[in-house]
């Protein structure tokens, strides 16, 4: 599982490929060479790019819109994951928590949506918390178990991103 940027994501790119990335729009904007806004479209659009075909599970936070996922290699499959709206607190370090999560979930032996779905239960649980990085378990629980709470709307096609 890999949550990196920069230079540091490129070159790790062009050698051997991790099982799951985690980028944020940003992140993946300068690994494409191109914009990739919060915006749900434009991000599931960047998941077709050639450089991520062979990485089997790349997740896509986009802050409060939530993510873009891609599972798969040879027909992957797209969804666009809503998180229900939160009164943040402190942004700092949501997307690390959302690697823990799902780095906890995959050492459960959750499934690939499940274990998505934690790490985004972990990045809502941490935006409550005014110190950084921290995650009260209870919150992650909680938002993990509410399926009201983290919504996966899967992407008929890729064509119809």
């Amino acid at each position: 599982m890999l949550d990196t940027s920069g230079v540091a994501l490129k070159a790790t790119l062009s050698n051997d490929l991790p099982d799951v990335i985690k980028p944020n729009n940003d992140e993946l904007s300068t690994l494409l060479n191109r914009s990739v806004s919060e915006n749900p479209t434009d991000a599931l659009s960047a998941l077709r790019d050639s450089r991520l075909t062979n990485i089997p599970v790349v997740v896509v936070s986009l802050g409060s819109t939530g993510a873009v996922v891609k599972v798969g290699t040879d027909s992957p499959t797209f969804y666009f994951v809503k998180t229900r709206a939160l009164t943040v607190v402190n942004t700092e370090g949501s997307g690390d928590a959302v690697v823990g999560g799902m780095s906890y979930a995959f050492e459960q032996g959750l499934d690939t949506l499940s274990t998505i779905k934690y790490g985004m239960a972990a990045g809502m649980a941490n935006v409550l918390e005014p110190t950084t990085g921290f995650v009260n378990p209870q919150n992650v629980k909680g938002f993990f178990e509410d399926d009201s709470q983290i919504l996966f709307q899967k992407v008929p096609s890729a064509m119809e991103v």
